[in-house]
């Protein structure tokens, strides 16, 4: 069986998605909003993502106002476990927006705050980020890198008090291990538990995971390097695109990691929509390096400590390779995904290689 590679995923779409909101509903926002920031004046109230029906639009957690005085994302935290988290995020946000991160902006409350608590429920405002999700196209490439760049950059000197809690596993954990060993132990129940369909080109395209078992589960380097705040999910999604500037979403992904994990990663997902958007255009020759020289290049120009060329090609094959076996591990486990499945993060093992282009030191 063959498989996929620049394939458009299940998150290939151009555009943000809004979805009407009951009345109701959209009445408590307004007033909400109103009370706690006078002048958002909201004429609008819409579910921010793909709500597919009515009744899982109260599911959402974020909300676009849109009235005279501009566009604002009303996020709501249903769980009180994660409001010293949510607290410090938004503060970490100010401070970075202030010093020109391209990030939407907190806004404060009539009282100073930038949390606020409203029938057991905690709320903050920022401002709304217009755009195009980065389709790949060749003058999308400069604005993320310089973007990338810039955030992490200030990340880097951040004071104490606002450096992330959470810090991502080190690769790989005893836990992954299991998992690659379960995985292999039930590769006869491959059909029953991926699909026949997926569960033949895992089977045909095993070796690729093997021999990136083989190199990175016990690789040294992978335990070397410092955590450090990072975005650690620069994906396509996360990055919105207008007017030849690009923005940078999802600060639920900062996180203390290995910077050559963030940047490598992003890599592999941001090169990926560039070459599969020069398929799309009819290009035949092999993918050129000059994209990713580009991007990475201009990543170092806001931010010169930037990872080593090798160590961003290894720390992005070990996250590939965490993604993967995660996703089996949830299948494996009889639990539904909402993100892409694993014959894509297969794909992305072998379209890493041809990313770097130059095997792992």
């Amino acid at each position: 069986m063959i498989l996929d590679l620049f394939a458009a995923d299940k998150f290939a779409s151009a555009d943000p998605v809004v979805t009407p909101l009951p009345p109701s509903m959209a009445d408590r926002l307004r007033r909400l909003a109103e009370s706690h920031w006078p002048g958002t004046e909201a004429a609008t109230v819409e579910a921010v993502g793909d709500v597919v029906a009515e009744e899982t639009a109260a599911n959402s957690h974020n909300f676009r106002l849109c009235g005279a005085s501009g566009a604002f994302v009303l996020k709501r935290v249903t769980r009180p476990d994660l409001l010293p988290v949510i607290a410090r995020q938004m503060k970490l946000m100010a401070h970075c927006a202030d010093r020109g991160a391209a990030i939407p902006r907190p806004r404060v409350t009539a009282g100073g705050e930038l949390v606020v608590e409203e029938d057991g429920q905690w709320w903050c405002l920022l401002d709304f980020a217009d755009g195009r999700y980065f389709q790949g196209r060749p003058d999308e490439i400069v604005p993320a890198g310089t973007a990338i760049g810039r955030l992490h950059s200030l990340l880097a000197n951040v004071p104490l008090g606002l450096i992330p809690e959470r810090v991502r596993p080190p690769y790989f954990t005893d836990e992954e291990h299991d998992g690659f060993g379960a995985l292999v132990s039930c590769r006869p129940r491959w059909p029953e538990v991926f699909g026949v369909t997926a569960a033949a080109v895992l089977d045909g395209h095993w070796h690729v995971v093997a021999d990136a078992w083989s190199r990175l589960s016990r690789e040294p380097r992978l335990r070397s390097k410092p955590a450090v705040p990072v975005h650690f999910d620069l994906h396509p999604h996360n990055l919105l695109v207008r007017d030849g500037q690009c923005l940078i979403l999802d600060f639920d992904s900062v996180v203390r990691a290995p910077a050559a994990m963030a940047v490598g990663f992003a890599m592999v997902k941001l090169m990926k929509r560039v070459e599969a958007a020069r398929r799309r255009e009819g290009a035949t020759s092999p993918m050129p390096a000059e994209a990713a020289l580009r991007f990475r290049e201009a990543v170092a120009a806001q931010w010169s400590a930037v990872a080593e060329p090798a160590d961003l090609e290894l720390f992005a094959r070990a996250e590939v390779l965490r993604r993967f076996l995660s996703v089996c591990r949830f299948i494996l486990a009889g639990r539904a995904i909402v993100w892409n499945g694993p014959l894509v993060h297969l794909a992305a093992l072998v379209e890493a290689d041809l990313i770097f282009a130059s095997p792992v030191g």
